[in-house]
């Protein structure tokens, strides 16, 4: 790295740039490139410009994405973009709002956050998390590091560096690629699966509010494989059994933001913003009730209950873990994939027959006799990899089996499978846009409220695998939110704020919004009922 005042210097003699900028001094360095506090002569303004250190294409390619993403997005919890472009030697630059304050990160190493202090802070980044997703854009790398509280304050916050964030129309990394940082990244963006959405944001969100009032992350680690392997093998201690003082609600909220599956995974940002609005005035109000409820917030989930401390690890768990973690390294090494689940020991031999999300050994059996539920673990294990040689045709194959035999999750899973492949371009029978389609019908028929959903939003986004249609969107979306599905019902609200279709269209889902508003949701469409 050039010495900084160097930099400066340079920068400094380079006439395109300096009659733009006026750099003042270096403000920190990364792995791209260094920041400079600076002046904007043309307004007087403090200014933030980042600009590249290195020179390879893919560096040039990636720095250049983040600016024009950051250049579409106006939000007061975004980094405000100023301008980009190349300095008059060629190096690509970013010029953004300067930012005086801290980072979450720097404010973790002195005493715990208040709840209130986690509240206004979650708050505040579901806002910008639902305009950022709203606009097609997943940041990967959402953490403590990259919160800023400006000024120090916990009701100022912005959302910065979209370095490896990615949109629906352009996506830099591959297939297997594992892009985020460990330990807040979630499974399906460690196993370097190829179409990552929002709901990676929402569990690096939950990885982050739980960190924020544990002052640990959920899954420690020294090395980044022993973190990888407790990110996809085991579930963290209940935040309210580590942080004694955490409202139920809030636990329930970052329990429904750490499912490891995302179809199991609180999976909208508003849901965020309402849960977060509704606790921070049970909290000034002192309603006690209100914070000790555990809201509906994913259908068909089970939140893990509130478990007992984790002991301490004697040396021959400890050697144990150690051994597993080479053997995690070598299979991501040998499979080019960010990380694999593999099948763990335990201290017990799992009995036979048993078929569950943790223990898996007699599903195909139970499958072959016509459990429908059987057919969607044992096929799901066989997508992923979780504990056999992946299989993705044999898998999906057994999805479409178990949608057949009535397991409603197995018709979505295998509708949102078939669409990763055909993200994917596997050429394999059955897997077809219209194949996932016809399967999540099924799904929505059986009032499966996740395949509902599912339909709904692939209706609804700019670049979803089905047609547009929104009138195909509000019949799905309110089919889920009758079946009190939470996120469809705020979809619904959404759409009719924004006038779209038609008035009997909007008259039905209005009615399922008040039904479930009735039955208990807690959001802004039931505030302004």
């Amino acid at each position: 790295m050039t010495d900084p005042s160097e930099r400066l210097r340079e920068l400094g003699a380079d006439a395109t740039f300096d009659k733009r900028f006026e750099l003042v001094r270096e403000a920190g360095a990364g792995g791209m490139g260094q920041v400079f506090e600076a002046v904007d002569r043309d307004s007087g303004r403090r200014l933030a410009v980042k600009v590249l250190a290195t020179s390879g294409f893919g560096e040039t390619q990636r720095f250049t994405a983040e600016a024009e993403i950051l250049e579409g997005l106006t939000h007061p919890r975004i980094v405000a973009y100023v301008a980009h472009g190349v300095t008059g030697r060629g190096e690509p630059y970013l010029a953004m709002e300067w930012l005086e304050g801290e980072t979450l990160a720097q404010r973790l190493t002195g005493t715990a956050l208040a709840i209130a202090d986690v509240l206004a802070i979650a708050h505040q980044l579901g806002e910008a998390l639902v305009y950022a997703h709203a606009a097609g854009i997943v940041h990967r790398d959402l953490k403590p590091s990259n919160i800023m509280l400006v000024g120090g304050r916990t009701d100022d916050v912005r959302l910065v560096d979209f370095g490896v964030a990615k949109t629906l129309s352009r996506d830099l990394t591959h297939t297997g690629q594992m892009i985020g940082t460990p330990g807040y990244m979630a499974p399906e963006q460690a196993l370097g699966h190829g179409r990552i959405d929002g709901r990676a944001d929402l569990f690096a969100l939950g990885c982050t509010l739980y960190e924020a009032l544990a002052q640990t992350s959920p899954f420690p680690g020294e090395e980044v494989m022993h973190v990888l392997a407790k990110l996809l093998l085991h579930e963290p201690v209940a935040i309210d059994h580590v942080r004694t003082d955490t409202p139920p609600r809030l636990a329930h909220l970052i329990a429904a933001l750490l499912a490891k599956d995302p179809e199991s995974r609180l999976d909208d940002a508003a849901a965020v913003v309402a849960e977060t609005a509704a606790m921070q005035r049970a909290l000034v109000d002192g309603d006690t009730a209100a914070l000790a409820e555990r809201p509906i917030l994913v259908e068909g989930a089970v939140i893990a209950s509130r478990e007992a401390p984790t002991v301490a690890a004697t040396p021959a768990a400890r050697t144990r873990a150690r051994r597993w973690i080479p053997v995690i390294a070598a299979a991501t090494l040998a499979l080019g994939t960010a990380a694999v689940v593999l099948a763990t020991r335990t201290s017990t031999t799992p009995r036979k027959g048993v078929c569950t999300a943790e223990l898996r050994t007699g599903c195909q059996a139970l499958c072959t006799d016509g459990d429908g539920d059987a057919c969607y673990y044992y096929g799901e294990a066989l997508v992923i990899g979780l504990g056999v040689s992946p299989d993705s045709e044999k898998g999906v194959a057994l999805l479409l089996r178990g949608c057949e035999l009535e397991s409603g999750k197995a018709c979505t899973k295998a509708g949102s499978r078939i669409l990763e492949l055909v993200d994917q371009g596997k050429q394999l029978p059955g897997v077809t846009v219209a194949e996932a389609e016809r399967i999540l019908t099924i799904g929505c028929e059986r009032n499966t409220a996740s395949s509902c959903r599912r339909l709904g939003q692939e209706h609804l986004a700019p670049n979803g695998h089905f047609a547009h249609d929104d009138h195909a969107a509000y019949r799905h979306l309110t089919s889920a939110c009758v079946a009190n599905d939470q996120p469809s019902c705020w979809k619904l609200y959404d759409l009719q704020q924004r006038g779209v279709g038609t008035p009997d269209e909007r008259a039905r889902a209005g009615a399922a919004i008040d039904a479930a508003c009735a039955a208990g949701a807690r959001n802004s469409a039931c505030r302004n009922r």
